[in-house]
């Protein structure tokens, strides 16, 4: 006797169990915070290479500024190669700590210094120290220094703007004043009286930035650096005699928090030879 056969029919299911959305959710809330901290780790990365950047562009500018001025100044009067040719009576360059020259005749340089925010057992803590120095004259605007080439007392100028440089009253009388100026007794270049310094300073709005002055005068203030903790010059005396004869070290020292409160310092650091007279 045959027997029916019997066919089993699968039921279709609709949706998903308590089970299955448990873990579904589970997953997705594990991707969810994966995803979170990578994009948290590469906006750290991001602010540091950021932040990171701007004390490398700023040591670069202002180093260019400072080694771009100091390759033509030198050293004049005491200590220098020859020992009578003080310029304006004074001799250079002059560095000084915390904004307060304490030679009076360079008084003139006196400004308010940037407090330390570094402290003593900080790598960046130290002296505030500035400098001042003169540069060759170039009254005639021709971007090349005077010179006295013949030894007369009377240095070769353009002063009619015919491309020649004479002596003559012509080229001479309206530009040259020999009480803003003097000539250099051995080379015969002119050397100005205008003393450049730079300085640290905090502005109005509480930033800390290095300037480059030009007799202290504020409206002359040109900035070459922000976010500088300090700057430090030194001459061969100043160092101890570890810099050598003829040159200026100079080390500049930054500080920059980023967005999440990082403290981040960075130092540039350079030796530079000035001009001999």
């Amino acid at each position: 006797m045959l027997r029916p056969i019997t066919q089993s029919r699968a039921i279709d299911r609709a949706g998903f169990s308590l089970v299955e959305m448990i873990l579904v959710v589970a997953v997705l809330a594990m991707l969810a915070r994966m995803l979170v901290e990578t994009s948290s780790s590469m906006g750290r990365v991001t602010s540091s290479a950021t932040v990171e950047g701007i004390l490398q562009l700023e040591g670069e500018e202002a180093l260019a500024s400072i080694v771009g001025d100091l390759r033509h100044s030198g050293f004049h009067g005491v200590g220098s190669a020859s020992p009578g040719a003080m310029i304006g009576g004074k001799s250079f360059p002059y560095v000084f700590d915390d904004g307060a020259p304490p030679a009076f005749e360079f008084g003139l340089h006196v400004h308010a210094s940037a407090p330390a925010t570094a402290r003593p057992n900080d790598p960046d803590f130290g002296p505030q120290r500035s400098i001042v120095f003169v540069l060759p004259s170039d009254l005639d605007r021709d971007e090349r220094p005077e010179l006295d080439a013949d030894g007369d007392g009377w240095p070769e100028l353009d002063g009619n703007g015919d491309g020649l440089h004479t002596d003559d009253p012509s080229d001479v009388d309206s530009l040259w004043d020999e009480l803003a100026n003097t000539i250099h007794p051995d080379t015969g270049l002119v050397w100005s009286h205008n003393e450049v310094s730079y300085v640290v300073v905090v502005l109005v709005d509480g930033s800390r930035v290095l300037q480059r002055r030009v007799d202290n005068d504020p409206a002359t203030a040109k900035i070459v650096a922000r976010h500088v903790e300090r700057v430090q010059f030194d001459t061969p005396e100043s160092s101890g005699w570890t810099v050598p004869l003829g040159a200026v070290r100079v080390q500049i020292f930054f500080r920059m928090m980023d967005k999440d409160g990082r403290l981040y310092r960075a130092r540039n650091e350079v030796t530079v030879r000035l001009r001999n007279g």
